[in-house]
């Protein structure tokens, strides 16, 4: 009787080293097999800092003639390129403030972050409540907050504030005892690659780009978006999100929400990341009004 309690035991013990052990597949419904982690649904507060090269402007227009998603004051390099009822509106500011010849990319180098102090931000984000902390770590200009070698001198250690915005805050948050996170853009608007071959993008810019993201910081959280242009199966982020659950440093504990493809959202992937309500579709790049 002894012994076969014994192999019950032995084998319920390999049960549970299996389970933990499972394998996920570069496919959805293997993907989406895997529960989102227990620490992000008990968490229940967050907070989201947006912050980047768009923030030197920092303008939008305003007014029920302009559509929502045309507001993004982070979408300032993009809308002002773009023939449109808002597009006017930011040419029109921009042209005013700045002159027409003044570039976008001119803003990095007043991005300073002069006021950035890592330590402080988390006190008052843990003093706050919250139990995580999500920064864009790439907006869909490209600029990264960290020294990205896939974008090179467009990166804020290279230009702007000369820090590892990235890395020091999430060094500070976790220290605290919090939760740290980073959104992610899989496209870039302007970037030379994507515009001319987008294979070649994904694998020699995003891919490499994304993954040596969580290779350096370890994140709890992966939010991606940029998504809805192409498919998951073109962003190849299938097989990104198996590697991600099944060979890194995070794959015990790290969440992601549903933005990886125009087939996506509200559909696969971890936990919904809706703007506005279920039934709304994904963000459109471009404003037709």
């Amino acid at each position: 009787m002894q012994s076969k309690r014994l192999l019950a035991v032995i084998l319920f013990i390999s049960g549970i080293q299996l389970s933990a052990q499972k394998k996920y597949e570069p496919n959805w419904e293997s993907i989406d097999s895997r529960p989102v982690p227990a620490w992000f649904t008990d968490a229940k507060f967050g907070i989201f800092i947006h912050w980047g090269v768009y923030s030197v402007p920092a303008w939008r227009p305003t007014g029920n003639n302009i559509p929502v998603y045309s507001k993004y004051a982070e979408w300032y390099w993009y809308r002002k390129n773009e023939n449109s009822v808002a597009g006017q509106l930011f040419r029109d500011h921009h042209n005013k403030v700045y002159g027409e010849h003044f570039q976008y990319q001119d803003f990095a180098n007043d991005f300073k972050a002069e006021n950035f102090n890592p330590s402080e931000w988390a006190d008052l984000l843990d003093e706050s409540g919250a139990n995580y902390v999500v920064l864009t770590s790439t907006h869909h200009e490209g600029f990264a907050r960290w020294p990205s070698a896939e974008s090179w001198n467009w990166n804020s250690v290279d230009i702007g504030p000369h820090r590892d915005i990235a890395g020091d805050l999430g060094k500070a948050i976790k220290a605290k005892g919090l939760r740290m996170g980073y959104y992610f853009s899989l496209y870039e608007w302007y970037h030379p690659l994507y515009k001319a071959n987008l294979n070649r993008y994904v694998d020699e810019h995003m891919l490499p780009q994304m993954k040596d993201l969580v290779n350096r910081y370890q994140p709890d959280l992966l939010w991606g978006d940029g998504e809805w242009e192409h498919s998951s199966k073109e962003w190849e982020t299938p097989a990104f999100l198996a590697l991600l659950f099944n060979e890194s440093s995070v794959k015990d504990h790290i969440a992601i929400n549903d933005r990886w493809g125009s087939d996506t959202r509200v559909k696969h992937g971890g936990y919904y990341t809706t703007e506005c309500d279920l039934s709304s579709p994904p963000r459109l790049p471009i404003d037709k009004s």
